[in-house]
């Protein structure tokens, strides 16, 4: 609770105001392990996306709502934007011939035949995460 007072209750009470919150659409670089919510390979329509986005609802969308009713406490609301770390390893060009969520072959991992089930990808994890109680104002490149 200190923590996300220090970031969003106001600066009148002490906090910073923070007004914008940065969220990992699949696992990113300060997670413990990979993970996303496409799971089956070659499964470009994502009929078996994670619509309960199961993985953050343990954790980080439970601290996203706290520090959102810490804003709400200092009348202040807080806009999400997600941003993506690595899409699903089936997604991606091999590298020294494995696909991994942990590294990228240059310039551009992502494999030309799932850009479309990775634009997808975006359109559901933003649904879940409003399903959630959670609206995206906006994503970012990776």
């Amino acid at each position: 609770e200190e923590v996300l007072a220090a970031y969003f209750a106001s600066p009148e009470a002490g906090g910073h105001g923070y007004t914008m919150g940065r969220v990992p659409i699949n696992s990113c670089d300060f997670d413990l392990e990979t993970y996303n919510f496409a799971q089956v390979a070659n499964d470009t329509l994502l009929e078996h996306f994670d619509r309960e986005v199961t993985h953050d609802r343990r954790q980080l969308i439970p601290f996203i709502q706290s520090a959102m009713r810490v804003a709400a406490q200092h009348n202040s609301t807080v806009e999400l934007i997600g941003s993506p770390w690595s899409p699903p390893a089936w997604m991606k060009v091999p590298k020294d011939g494995v696909q991994s969520m942990l590294s990228s072959a240059s310039p551009n991992g992502l494999l030309p035949e799932f850009q479309a089930s990775w634009a997808l990808y975006f359109s559901k994890w933003i649904t879940a995460y409003k399903q959630q109680g959670m609206h995206i104002y906006g994503v970012t490149v990776q």
